[in-house]
């Protein structure tokens, strides 16, 4: 962190985040974010849901925030994950790469802090000369280390400030959150695939196929159709394998998504609710074939999975490793 003083780090936060820009600007600690869309990862969520309790940690420094003493409401996972895939990339691009940098910093300075004052266990008393450097050094480090969790804890205060602001968007029944243990298992056609609640527990390295269940699932075509046209995410889904019909339950409503071809062979989305799925809802959706992936947009039997593969996560936080094979990766076990 550059030396410059703790007034001028806040003011210049504070108006980063007053303005929603997406840099802090604070000496070595890059901040870069791609401006495309990409799908949300699993990581994404539990580095969010980790900011939001970060204020929590260190109360004495809420007054830095300006407004005293913070109390927010906890904000159930699930119900994040029903906001808009727009809403979460605005709020993850403000809050998660600064969040990420900021507590890499911190985990560095404790390092630092450690290492010296292992060393000053090692020097004698008697060497007064470098005791005392080393006391200045520890000295030093530590007031930095509290200026990196005071803007900590500015970050989380404006993140939960943020979301409990665009929850307010979502209709009255979908802010209602039940576990989905105590839910029944819908009666869905075809092979069942899954829950939400299941897919939650497995582990990412478990994970090789996308399935109407992951948060990553809603970056892509199929799911942002899904979202906007069942007005939520999946909370189970299953796949009828001859016919080539994805079937969901989105909070209490059925819906069937298939795939057409029109007599110039150009492929559509098409999305089917209520009695035997004959009630349309939203328009058909041509496929985008540049960026389809799996077997239901493309058609290719040769595709080895439904909606593509599972997204690895960002290499700069999270390490690569193979993932084998498993149930509810999209994959028909049963044939």
């Amino acid at each position: 962190m550059s030396e410059v003083s703790y007034s001028a780090i806040m003011r210049r936060v504070l108006a980063t985040l007053a303005l929603g820009l997406t840099q802090v600007g604070l000496g070595p600690v890059p901040t870069v974010y791609a401006q495309s869309p990409r799908a949300l990862t699993e990581a994404d969520f539990k580095s969010f849901e980790s900011l939001l309790e970060y204020y929590k940690k260190y109360p004495q420094y809420q007054s830095e925030a300006g407004g005293g003493t913070y109390k927010f409401p906890p904000i159930d996972p699930k119900l994040l994950r029903r906001l808009s895939v727009e809403v979460l990339q605005a709020r993850f691009r403000k809050f998660n790469q600064d969040y990420r940098d900021f507590s890499q910093q911190e985990s560095v300075l404790a390092e630092q802090i450690k290492k010296i004052e292992s060393d000053m266990d090692k020097t004698a008393l008697s060497d007064t000369q470098n005791r005392s450097l080393q006391e200045l050094k520890v000295e030093s480090l530590k007031g930095k280390q509290q200026q990196n969790r005071k803007i900590l804890v500015i970050l989380s205060i404006q993140a939960n400030e943020s979301v409990l602001k665009s929850l307010e968007t979502l209709a009255p029944e979908q802010r209602i959150v039940k576990d989905d243990q105590q839910v029944d298992r819908p009666k869905l056609p075809g092979v069942f695939g899954g829950s939400s609640f299941e897919r939650s527990k497995a582990k990412e390295i478990d994970k090789l196929n996308l399935t109407p269940v992951d948060p990553e699932f809603y970056g892509t075509q199929l799911g942002a159709k899904l979202e906007k046209d069942l007005g939520g995410r999946a909370q189970f889904w299953s796949y009828d394998y001859g016919r080539d019909e994805l079937y969901v339950k989105v909070n209490n409503e059925l819906g069937k998504l298939s795939v057409f071809k029109d007599t110039s062979g150009t492929r559509f989305i098409r999305t089917r609710v209520g009695g035997e799925f004959m009630d349309p809802k939203g328009r058909d959706e041509q496929v985008d074939l540049l960026k389809a992936k799996g077997k239901f947009l493309t058609g290719d039997t040769g595709e080895e999975s439904l909606f593509g593969d599972f997204p690895k996560n960002d290499p700069s936080y999270i390490k690569e490793v193979d993932k084998p094979h498993s149930s509810g990766d999209g994959h028909n076990h049963d044939h």
